[in-house]
């Protein structure tokens, strides 16, 4: 909501980010490396990072609507475990000359949610949210992220990137130290099923504590945690008349995590 004196936000808003690099790796011995490090082979390349779009919308008052779309050029050439890089190239049967080649490429959903903001101390979202764990997630975007490698831990997704669920969080301010917390429930980590396969559902947050200096100085400390369950089904054709389908649960297994 605008505070007084202020102009409201206006209803859409439309914003982004995009970032290019060139990438040159180096090791005195790749034979261990080939299979497992992309540019292993001391290969130098130009890169497509992200690009980035969000859609943020303010249709009334103390209501917000945020979805951020990542584009890429994937899966054309994208390895998978165990399979060969994929080629999406295809004849343009819509071009004016209806031969040219054009390689196809989707989408990254970032997050989407609804989110109620009536007040700082309880502020409400649902949808596809990211996991609040800290700064290399909630500002995951090529703008704010300055190191040359991300930690292990956020690529290997030891905390899920995004959930789909509820939200709760707020922040409250005391003189120079900001006091703040997120609680969320959903369906769990995201394999891929894009909906709950049981009743169980993952519950998490995040706490943490902020103080704000002279100058622009500024440090925060804080915990994350979450305890859940991800399960993954398989289907199973067993007749052919009538046609019917057994669902069974393939894999089911505890998932939590702190930091």
């Amino acid at each position: 909501a605008a505070e007084a004196g202020q102009a409201a936000p206006p209803p859409l808003r439309l914003y982004g980010f995009a970032d290019a690099g060139f990438r040159a790796i180096r090791f005195l011995d790749t034979r261990g490396l080939n299979y497992t490090v992309q540019g292993s082979n001391n290969s130098s390349t130009f890169l497509i990072g992200n690009t980035n779009v969000y859609f943020d919308a303010t249709p009334v008052e103390n209501f917000r609507s945020l979805t951020e779309v990542r584009f890429t050029t994937y899966p054309n050439a994208a390895p998978s475990p165990g399979k060969s890089p994929e080629d999406t190239a295809v004849y343009d049967a819509n071009g004016s000359t209806g031969s040219n080649l054009v390689r196809w490429s989707g989408i990254v959903l970032e997050r989407a949610y609804v989110e109620w903001n009536r007040f700082d101390f309880a502020r409400v979202r649902t949808g596809l949210l990211l996991t609040p764990y800290g700064i290399w997630n909630i500002d995951h975007g090529s703008p704010t992220l300055i190191s040359l490698t991300l930690p292990r831990f956020w690529a290997t997704e030891l905390f899920p990137t995004r959930q789909a669920g509820v939200e709760v969080y707020g922040n409250k301010n005391v003189g120079a130290w900001e006091v703040g917390y997120h609680v969320y429930l959903s369906n769990g980590r995201i394999t891929r099923e894009p909906f709950d396969l049981t009743n169980g559902k993952m519950i998490g947050g995040r706490a943490y504590v902020t103080w704000q200096g002279k100058k622009g100085k500024r440090v925060t400390l804080g915990g994350s945690a979450y305890r859940g369950n991800t399960s993954v089904s398989t289907l199973s054709l067993v007749s052919v008349s009538p046609v019917t389908f057994d669902r069974s649960i393939k894999l089911s297994q505890n998932d939590t995590g702190a930091a």
